[in-house]
């Protein structure tokens, strides 16, 4: 346990092991939080604390931060290419609806991810998640928090 409402989880996609903290109810509303530049997971530790008893709150250490494996060697980390690893999760976590909350970088991948979808189900993007697509993914809302 990171902290007294977190614990540590590793999630496996298709291509990446993605480390996160967790911490609320398994049948809460789930809540994906992204990290900022050069930032991790724990970030959202402070946060924690207030969120949890509302939602299941995963907070994610994108690929290349914290404990998540970092992409292939020759792999960009182009800014666009974390709005599919996302979906990736989710699909891993068997996520039909879900939040974004991000900070800095996070918030704006959140805003890509979100950007003409909300209130409309849409596809995943990301590939070999079969059993995901025939489903409808939702973004309810996209937050951030302020420096």
């Amino acid at each position: 346990m990171v902290s007294d409402c977190l614990s540590e989880i590793e999630i496996q996609t298709d291509t990446l092991l993605v480390h996160a903290l967790e911490g609320g109810s398994p049948q809460a509303h789930p809540v994906l939080a992204l990290h900022g530049w050069l930032d991790n997971a724990a970030s959202f530790i402070p946060l924690a604390p207030h969120l949890i008893n509302d939602v299941r709150l995963i907070a994610l250490d994108l690929p290349g931060h914290g404990h998540s494996e970092h992409r292939p060697p020759g792999v960009a980390y182009h800014f666009l290419d974390w709005v599919p690893m996302v979906m990736d999760v989710a699909a891993a976590l068997g996520l039909e609806r879900f939040s974004l909350m991000g900070h800095s970088m996070g918030a704006g991948i959140s805003s890509w991810r979100c950007a003409g979808s909300v209130g409309r189900p849409c596809r995943p993007r990301a590939q070999g998640q079969e059993e995901l697509k025939a489903k409808k993914v939702t973004c309810i809302a996209m937050d951030c928090i302020p420096r």
